[in-house]
Order: structure tokens, then sequence, then C-alpha cells
């Protein structure tokens, strides 16, 4: 959604006019360039007397000026694009085109069939789809979720349970449609409910297993193959028999793609 993809740029805005602001100095004096032939040479005015050419030696002085110069543009740029967003931003926040299905009485919701659903709305009918999972074979162990679904692992029941209380809404082995392969059962597909942005996490729980590593590169291979790669739209955990599931870096990496500034 626009207002997120904003928010974004503001922060990165915001950052790199810190970085600016600590580097940025006045020098006095000016430089211009010259060339004659295919050599370039600086000419310095120095505050109160003539112009001169500088010597190899004194190139310190034309880069020293000319990133101050440069530092000053970017700053005043950055800071002219960053107050323009600010302005979108609340504009947009201002006129949420979703608060005005919200904001009708209940008597009226009951006869607008709405452009834009409200997140409650749309997130509700995203858990409540009907899909078949995988399915388990009498031999396995039985695993009971945070939401009473069964899991695979304990390792799977943790990171559903953090995920319930992250409030990120999930999905747990939907089949997902991978262009160029078919179907294949993601861990857990998620949902910002801010962007309305679907996110497979893969839990790789047997990293010490050779057979089970190969599996996870071709899973891995299938994902990037068609167009799902980590750090855009694939999150992952890992853990092995001496390592288990560190699922304070994990809550970090979800707050990152899920928070409501993202």
């Amino acid at each position: 959604m626009l207002i997120n993809e904003l928010v974004k740029r503001k922060n990165s805005l915001e950052l790199l006019i810190e970085r600016i602001a600590k580097q940025v100095a006045s020098v006095p004096g000016h430089v211009r360039t010259c060339r004659k032939g295919n050599k370039t040479y600086y000419l310095y005015t120095e505050p109160g007397k003539k112009e001169r050419y500088l010597r190899v030696e004194e190139i310190d002085i034309a880069k020293r000026i000319v990133q101050s110069e440069y530092d000053q543009k970017m700053l005043r740029a950055a800071k002219k694009q960053l107050s323009a967003i600010k302005r979108m931003i609340r504009l947009l926040e201002h006129n949420d085109l979703c608060s005005i299905y919200s904001g009708l009485h209940s008597s009226r919701k009951d006869l607008v069939k709405p452009f834009i659903e409200p997140a409650d709305i749309y997130t509700e009918k995203w858990l409540a789809r009907s899909y078949s999972g995988k399915g388990f074979s009498d031999s396995e162990p039985v695993h009971t979720g945070p939401k009473g679904e069964r899991m695979r692992s304990k390792s799977e029941c943790m990171i559903a349970g953090l995920l319930l209380r992250l409030g990120i809404p999930y999905l747990y082995e939907y089949p997902v449609k991978v262009k160029g392969y078919g179907i294949i059962y993601a861990d857990f597909l998620l949902l910002n409910e801010h962007t309305r942005e679907e996110y497979i996490l893969e839990h790789f729980g047997m990293t010490d297993n050779p057979d089970y590593v190969k599996k996870m590169f071709r899973k891995l291979d299938t994902y990037a193959e068609g167009g799902i790669f980590p750090g855009r739209n694939l999150l992952m955990s890992f853990e092995s028999s001496a390592r288990p599931v560190d699922l304070r870096l994990l809550e970090k990496e979800l707050k990152t793609f899920f928070s409501k500034e993202c």
C-alpha cells in the first residue's frame, strides 16, 4: 500500500539526513574546474584573494570544498523530500479510504459492498480460507499448535505461538503454487495485515542431517525459480540437534517485516 511505502521512504530519509548532518561542514572558498587536453585543473578562490590554480599536493582543498557543497545540496534536497513525504502521509492518514466503510452505521454496512475491505474483515476472510494440508501418517507424533491445529514438531508449535503473540495471521502447511513447479506446502503462510502482502516462513529443523539438508536446498531452489526469495517474501528459521530454534532472532526478523510502519 502507498502509505506503507511512504513510511519506509520517510524512515530511510531520516537516517540519511542524520548521516549527512554528522558529516556536513562549511568550508570557505570556491573551486571550479577546467580541462586542457586530457588533464583536469582545479582553480581555487580563497576568501578575499584572487583565483589561482591548485597544485597537485593541494588537491585535498578541492576535495573538502566540493564535498561540502555536495553534502549541503544533499541535505537540502533530502529535507525537502522528507517534508513533502510527511505531508503526503498526513493527507493519506486523514483521508483513509478504508475508514469510509468503517465509519458507516452497522445498518448501512449491510447494504454496501466496499471497494476496499477494512483490515479486520480482510484478515478474517484470509484466515477462513479452505484448504487441505499435507496430512499426517499414523506413525508421526502428535503436536498441537496454539490454535488447536496438528503440527509436525514442538518447534513449529513454538513458532506458531510466537506468531499468535505478535498478532501475525498464519495458515499452517498452506499449499502455495510456485510458478514453473506446482504446489509446495509452506510451513507457514503469513499475512501482513497492513500491506496485505503474503510471506512464507519455512522452519528447517534438522540441519545436521545431510539428507534433510539436500531436501532443504532443493526446496529453496524451487522457491527461487518461482520468484520467492529470502529477505523478500521468504523468511526462514533453523535448528539442529545441538542448537534449538532461536525464537528471539526470529521475533526480531518478524517485527522487521510485519511492523505497522513496514
